[in-house]
């Protein structure tokens, strides 16, 4: 016989020094959804990348990809394009997309913009060098001062910075990796009207399409450099003649490609630069706008017919600006605005 309290110890000893794999091959590694990963392509010339498929409210994500790169199971859906065409792939078909445009990022890099100094001058700004590349060799680009007062932005916009620090460094290119979905935008406006029904200025809020039409699925873009979308004043949105963006967007990650010692500002980017991914977005998504309310709008009016009727285009002229202000919070009260909003799953 064998005491219960003996059994159970040496069960819990076996379980715990049993091997995990008993033969065959390890199991391949889990990647989340927008995880991304570099090749070099030679028959583009040029730092490919390749997306995790991640999804938008279930559906699929779409890239833009030439015909002549694009993947079998891509090409043999949309019926064997022209190799010249730009198609719409899946990130499930597993499609390489070439990097676009590249920024430069420290030494060697082109200004992104200028400052006034206090003493009349312009400096120019750099995008700043990330901790990481620092210590692999890459420098923080150094700002250059004008005294001319009358120097503009426009003519420093191409302006690199001088070698006369000749200690080697290395160079560093980036690209921007977003998700776009398309929605519709806000467009606001004022119409003035003849006054004649009492209505002198009216306050009103479209919406407009992106100029290629909606797209049904989320997309994929590569940006040289993605900047966020700002919240707009108010203020912007109540003069009128305000339009806003047709589509929401976030950036997925940053691609960036680190060079040799040896290599130039000059030099093109080529199989002999390291490539090194940023991930900003690990989760699936699902994305929704604003819904639309109708909400009643009364106008001010005084009913009271002054002087027979006669002062009574006057008094609408007064209340006219009541009106206006009455219009403007009532329409963005009612949630007009088609501002989108992406959520994790």
């Amino acid at each position: 016989m064998i005491r219960a309290e003996d059994w159970n110890k040496l069960i819990d000893t076996i379980t715990r020094n049993l091997p995990l794999v008993c033969g065959g091959d390890a199991l391949p590694a889990w990647r989340h959804p927008w995880h991304m990963v570099t090749r070099w392509r030679a028959d583009a010339g040029a730092w490919a990348v390749q997306i995790n498929p991640g999804c938008v409210n279930g559906d699929e994500v779409e890239i833009d990809v030439l015909a002549r790169l694009a993947p079998a199971e891509t090409l043999e859906r949309l019926d064997n394009p022209p190799e010249s065409s730009t198609v719409r792939a899946y990130l499930t078909e597993a499609p390489e997309v070439p990097l676009g445009s590249l920024r430069g990022i420290g030494k060697g890099s082109a200004p992104t913009g200028a400052i006034q100094t206090p003493g009349g001058g312009v400096t120019t700004t750099h995008e700043p060098v990330p901790a990481f590349f620092l210590a692999l060799g890459v420098k923080e680009a150094k700002p250059v001062t004008f005294q001319d007062p009358n120097t503009g932005v426009t003519s420093i916009a191409g302006l690199l910075e001088d070698s006369a620090d000749l200690t080697p460094y290395r160079l560093l290119r980036a690209c921007d990796v977003v998700l776009y979905k398309d929605r519709f935008g806000t467009a606001t406006n004022w119409q003035q009207g003849a006054g004649v029904d009492g209505s002198f200025m009216q306050f009103d809020v479209g919406y407009s399409i992106p100029p290629e039409g909606l797209r049904s699925f989320g997309y994929v873009k590569l940006d040289s450099q993605y900047t966020p979308p700002v919240p707009v004043d108010p203020m912007t949105k109540l003069l009128g003649g305000f339009t806003d963006s047709t589509n929401d967007s976030l950036k997925i990650g940053t691609v960036y490609l680190l060079s040799p010692y040896d290599a130039s500002v000059d030099d093109p980017v080529d199989d002999t630069w390291t490539p090194y991914v940023e991930h900003s977005l690990f989760w699936n998504l699902m994305h929704a706008t604003n819904r639309l309310e109708t909400v009643a709008n009364t106008n001010l009016v005084l009913p009271l017919p002054l002087a027979g009727g006669i002062a009574q285009p006057l008094v609408n002229n007064i209340l006219a600006t009541l009106n206006d202000e009455a219009d403007k919070v009532a329409e963005f009260l009612a949630n007009h605005e088609l501002a989108g909003r992406f959520w994790s799953v």
